[in-house]
């Protein structure tokens, strides 16, 4: 299958099945798609849309976030994860309000500069919001293409990824990249599915290289487990709950959330001395 035929099946896909009512979608706004782009980083789109959701409401474009300060873009950013993305997403706010007039730069070579904003956010965000001709390489997409062309996907990262950023480069056309581009990513959220892919349903099964041999890679990743008990503490009055602001120095470090402790002990203690102040 040539590169040009590749594409258009994908869009052509895109346009008839593709996902079309997510709430970052249906805007040219690139302050929309920066943020959704950045939630949607290692994070389901369910678990997303309504962190989205509130946060967009909360701050509805870059002024408003740079007036605001970091403590209540992670109180809205608790229980998403990566709070380094939050973090980030602070930052570049700061620097665009600095030197691009509140507004996020259209120029690739300025974008990619920014925190927490790489080669692939940096291409979403210009493609979906501009149409302009980059290409991404998101977890969906890279899974259509190891799987598409039968690459291993074992192989070690900084080849791999090489691998797959010539091809993802040689298959994006340069008209259309927005919806090709949103096709690759629903393609492999819908479709080409980590677990019990839908192979019949796939507008390239016919070239699909896994599918022909009916195999799928999956890379499992052995992490050490580390157990430890913890208590947290529930304190309601009417509709207000109690939350803390955790230390620089631990987990989820200056975010949000109910007060910890390593025994019931403790809890008791702090319960008494609180009440003795």
């Amino acid at each position: 299958m040539k590169s040009w035929q590749f594409a258009q099946h994908i869009i052509n896909w895109q346009h008839q099945n593709g996902r079309k009512n997510l709430p970052w979608q249906n805007t040219n706004d690139p302050y929309i798609i920066w943020i959704s782009e950045i939630m949607l980083q290692q994070t389901k789109t369910e678990t997303v849309i309504p962190y989205f959701n509130k946060f967009i409401q909360k701050f509805k474009n870059i002024k408003t976030l740079t007036r605001s300060n970091l403590d209540t873009i992670l109180y809205l950013w608790s229980g998403l994860g990566y709070y380094k993305r939050a973090y980030n997403i602070y930052k570049t706010a700061q620097i665009a309000t600095k030197n691009y007039r509140s507004c996020l730069p259209n120029n690739f070579h300025h974008l990619i500069k920014l925190p927490g904003i790489g080669k692939t956010t940096a291409g979403a965000i210009l493609s979906l919001s501009q149409n302009f001709y980059f290409s991404i390489l998101d977890g969906n997409v890279k899974r259509v293409l190891v799987r598409f062309y039968n690459i291993d996907p074992k192989e070690k990262k900084s080849i791999l990824t090489k691998i797959l950023w010539k091809k993802i480069d040689q298959l994006t056309p340069v008209h259309n990249t927005r919806t090709f581009n949103q096709g690759m990513m629903d393609l492999g959220a819908l479709i080409c599915r980590y677990k019990n892919p839908i192979c019949n349903l796939c507008p390239i099964k016919k070239n699909c290289k896994y599918q022909k041999n009916n195999q799928f890679h999956r890379q499992v990743i052995k992490l050490k487990k580390i157990n430890k008990k913890i208590f947290f503490l529930i304190l309601q009055y009417k509709e207000y709950i109690l939350l803390v602001k955790r230390k620089k120095n631990s987990i989820w470090k200056n975010l949000f959330c109910f007060p910890e402790f390593l025994s019931q002990k403790k809890i008791d203690e702090w319960i008494k001395k609180k009440k003795n102040i």
